[in-house]
């Protein structure tokens, strides 16, 4: 029989227990004076004793002694047949047909293990009109063919079988239990129940039918009888592994992990390595929080058994919880196409896909939920954010009122309609709304958008009030403390903010975010060292955890550390997580970013050897490839990429890239249409293609690119955005004005307004573009405002955009080198300052480099400017403007040998370098 709950179905075939003996016994074998005759008597007794273990042992010393006794093949096969070892089994009955045992024995056996394998199709061609002699064995048979037809759906067939079994054993308990299982199919519970009843009056030993009660228990509701008949089913056969399933998925129903881990335990003694043991630890880690062990004892499951549901399910929630959306997809996804009817997976679905970003996909999982008679409140709400992420405002209201009509205590609905009021204009409203529901839910979600809410409005007497009531919910957590920190941070009082984290840490001392933004902080005040030890006391509290590790690489990048002290930290977080994706992602791409890429496509590899079919690292690999120059490799492994996630449009972006460098664009555009077939909004889509067709001059399909993108409300801006890319293109600044115009209109971004402001300029619409400057003052504008300037030789204008950037981001090294270069033409103090905590913060930067060591230079310190402009000149060794000015440095130590090497250098590049009349003045002084 297939396992399965009343409530919840998962499919697995029934594994057996270890033979833990069997090796012993085998050992002693062939000392044993025992007769043939005597092992087969034994192993008779001991099969009626129901002592399964050592009947196998005696029958295994039989069939060492006598390879061709065909009745203890038969026996033997049988018994492993019940154990749930059914390819062991198959191969010792076939062994026993070949012998010459009774085929009318062993044909209902082999029909089983054909049905268990999933062919009911062959079992009805090979066994349908065959006549056994035996009547017992014709009965099982007809009981196999009557599941076969259930199988294909063929009810009038199953019935005719079940018929055929009872008139020749009137009393066979398949046959009688296949009766009760159709009475139930017909809605007749009670009716099931009655049989039933008598078929245990008649077989009182039979496990199969006590877990054949407690599942139609289940179906009326009565958990508690229902758990007492999964347990007497155990009672009666331990290795009943859908009784011990069905009882399982109870307690997990009910919450009460304390039962699910000792009736674990119990399954453990009886099948330690049983597939329904790998699954439940899993799903007994995941329910504790316990999100690595889950990860690592799920995957065999994934691997051995790649279209179970319930496998796939879970495997999928856990790469949810994770934050591995394309993982969590795939397996969701598959899932769904083998149980389409499964609730819990199409709520999971649409979490990926409203977390994705892809509102369409999420509709349309959800739908069936939505449109049922009584739709889960979950369903509602997450249909609801659907439509929010697509822009459809109105629709997710109304879906949030209905799930908050369901429930009057839903806090989650009731705050998403508070914020619907305050999109609407209604803030007052709004904010009220939530202090209602604050006051009342012990929840925290309306304390957040409250918080959230007052922030963004910079109102900080409501957000700390409203921090406060947070706190008197969660007093033991450091959430209270962190978010009294941003709120001191934005409000730039960056004492009372460090108080505030240090406050959080003392709460909870691996905190992440406290420690994060704490670290930032000491970045900012040029107390790098500081943060260093802050995320390796972190990393050595938690090695597993990929956040620090990753933040700790990242700013060892920035404070000048070499590749391998780089990497270490990234190195050590795989080492105590092997089966972490995220720092073995990292690794890859911060050698694909030093251009190791043989090192990346060895590291994408080693962790595939671990990890087979990973969607990241096989994208990883992908990228290492294309960017090794291996694009045959890299279309293979985007290829098997899109093959193991049909519902990504990933897959076919890496391939247009590749294909269009190839210069097959039949192919990218291909790989393009694919990717929009999938995902019709995808902006990066559209992009390539509006890029490609505008490639070969077919403005037509580039124009409608964009202005499909235009038609999908939660792409409505950037189809916009890309419609003036396109009217830039071709020099027309007044139309790619409008286009930025509209975008800006759907949704503000400092991109377009940069975009657009330009744009304004060149269409000679000055005015306009003074208008916007004033509506626009975030630092990335103010910074574009200050480059611009910076360009037309507007210095002492450039130099007060970039202190304001600076006043604002103190931390925006491009703002301070910039900033660093205009002091120190205009002679004023701080330039140096300036420039060498542009450097600290991007140590890398030859720009940053150059502004530096001119500055050296300035002073009169050549040795110091020649050696940072040698740095600058390694970054960036085909810039010519930075051998230029190391050329006047060396002239300038008296190294004129030197000098005149990079002189003739650059004086070969001819009309290449626009600077040769500086090299000409230079060479003039050597």
């Amino acid at each position: 029989m297939t396992p399965k709950s009343g409530k919840n179905h998962v499919i697995f075939s029934q594994s057996a227990w270890v033979l833990a003996a069997l090796g012993l016994s085998l050992g002693l074998a062939g000392c044993s004076g025992e007769s043939q005759g005597n092992l087969l008597e034994s192993a008779r007794k001991h099969i009626e004793k129901k002592d399964t273990k050592g009947a196998v042992i005696e029958l295994k010393n039989l069939l060492q002694k006598n390879p061709d006794d065909a009745e203890g093949r038969y026996l033997l096969g049988k018994l492993m047949l019940d154990a749930g070892e059914d390819a062991a089994a198959s191969v010792e009955l076939q062994k026993a047909q070949d012998l010459g045992f009774d085929p009318d024995r062993v044909a209902p056996l082999l029909a089983r293990i054909a049905l268990s394998k999933g062919d009911a199709q062959k079992v009805v061609s090979t066994y349908a009109g065959k006549t056994l002699k035996l009547p017992e064995a014709q009965a099982d048979l007809q009981v196999t063919l009557a599941k076969a037809y259930i199988t294909l759906k063929k009810p009038v067939e199953a019935d005719a079988a079940v018929k055929a079994a009872l008139s020749v054993s009137p009393n066979h308990l398949g046959a009688r239990l296949l009766e009760v299982r159709r009475l139930a199919g017909q809605k007749d519970v009670s009716g099931a129940l009655a049989l039933l009843d008598k078929v245990i009056e008649s077989a009182p030993a039979d496990s199969e039918a006590r877990q054949l009660r407690g599942e139609l228990l289940l179906v009326t509701g009565q958990e508690d009888a229902a758990m007492a008949a999964f347990r007497e089913a155990i009672d009666r056969n331990p290795n009943n592994g859908a009784a011990h399933t069905s009882l399982i998925w109870l307690l997990m129903g009910r919450k009460d992990l304390a039962a699910v881990e000792a009736q674990l335990q119990v399954l453990r003694k009886v099948a330690p390595q049983s597939l329904e043991t790998i699954f439940f630890t899993a799903s007994l880690a995941f329910e504790k929080g316990d999100v690595k062990t889950a990860y690592e004892t799920v995957q065999p499951l994934v691997r051995n058994l790649p279209d179970d549901p319930m496998v796939l399910q879970l495997a999928g929630a856990i790469e949810l919880s994770k934050g591995q959306l394309m993982q969590a997809q795939t397996h969701l996804a598959r899932a769904l196409q083998v149980a389409p009817d499964r609730p819990r997976t199409r709520l999971l679905l649409g979490q990926v896909y409203v977390k994705s970003g892809e509102p369409t996909k999420a509709i349309k999982a959800l739908q069936p939920l939505v449109e049922a008679a009584a739709p889960p409140r979950e369903a509602l709400v997450l249909m609801a954010q659907a439509y929010r992420v697509g822009g459809e405002s109105a629709k997710s209201e109304q879906l949030f009122k209905q799930a908050a009509a369901l429930d009057e205590k839903d806090a989650r609905s009731r705050t998403a309609l508070a914020l619907a009021q305050m999109a609407k204009g209604q803030t007052e409203q709004g904010f009220e709304a939530l202090r209602t529901i604050s006051s009342s839910d012990p929840g925290v979600a309306a304390d957040l958008a409250l918080i959230n809410g007052h922030l963004r409005r910079q109102e900080y007497d409501g957000a700390f009030k409203a921090i406060e009531q947070l706190e008197r919910k969660q007093p033991k957590s450091p959430l209270g403390p962190y978010l009294r920190g941003r709120a001191e941070l934005q409000r730039s009082k960056a004492k009372e903010a460090r108080a505030a984290f240090e406050n959080a840490l003392r709460l909870d001392p691996t905190h992440f975010p406290s420690i994060a933004t704490l670290a930032s902080l000491d970045v900012g005040d040029d107390k790098f060292d500081q943060a260093r030890q802050r995320l390796e006391a972190f990393v050595k509290a938690r090695p597993g955890d990929p956040q620090g590790a990753l933040l700790l690489s990242s700013l060892r990048a920035k404070s000048g550390a070499g590749p391998a002290e780089v990497q270490d930290a990234l190195v050590q977080a795989i080492k105590a997580n092997p089966s972490e994706v995220v720092p073995r992602v990292a690794l890859i791409n911060a050698m694909l970013e030093r251009k190791d890429f043989k090192g990346g496509i060895a590291a994408a590899q080693e962790g595939l050897n671990l990890l087979p079919d990973n969607p990241e690292l096989l994208d990883a690999l992908g990228r290492a490839q294309f960017l090794s120059g291996d694009q045959n490799q890299a279309i293979t492994t985007f290829t098997r990429l899109a093959s193991l996630q049909p519902a990504s449009a990933q897959p076919y972006l890496r391939l247009a890239d590749v294909h269009r460098v190839r210069k097959d664009l039949p192919a990218a555009r291909a790989a393009l249409r694919k990717a929009l077939d999938i995902k019709p909004d995808s902006v990066e889509a559209r992009q390539g293609l509006m890029a490609l067709e505008l490639g070969v001059g077919n403005r037509k399909e580039a124009l409608a690119a964009a202005r499909a993108l235009q038609r999908q409300p939660a792409n409505m801006a950037a189809g916009f955005a890309l419609e003036g890319d396109l009217e830039w293109s071709g020099k027309n600044w007044a139309a790619a004005a409008g286009a930025y115009r509209q975008s800006l209109a759907k949704q503000p971004s400092v991109d377009v307004a940069i975009k657009l402001h330009s744009a304004l300029l060149r269409a000679g619409q000055a005015d306009a573009a003074a208008k916007l400057e004033s509506q626009w003052t975030s630092a990335p504008f103010v910074f574009y405002l200050g480059d611009l300037a910076l360009k037309k030789g507007q210095y002492e204008l450039a130099r007060q955009r970039f202190t304001t950037v600076v006043q604002a981001k103190p931390d925006n090294a491009a703002a301070l080198n910039n900033l660093a270069w205009l002091l120190n033409r205009e002679n004023k103090p701080g330039a140096l300052e300036m420039a060498q905590k542009a450097v600290k913060l991007a140590p890398q930067e030859p720009a940053f480099l150059d502004t530096l060591a001119e500055i050296h230079a300035s002073k009169r310190d050549f040795a110091k400017a020649l050696q940072i402009q040698l740095s600058a000149v390694d970054a960036a060794p085909d810039v010519p403007l930075y051998r230029l000015h190391l050329a006047s440095y060396y002239l300038s130590s008296n190294d004129k040998a030197k000098a005149r090497v990079e002189l003739d250098r650059l004086a070969a590049l001819g009309d290449k370098f626009s600077g040769q009349a500086e090299v000409k003045a230079l060479q003039a002084r050597l």
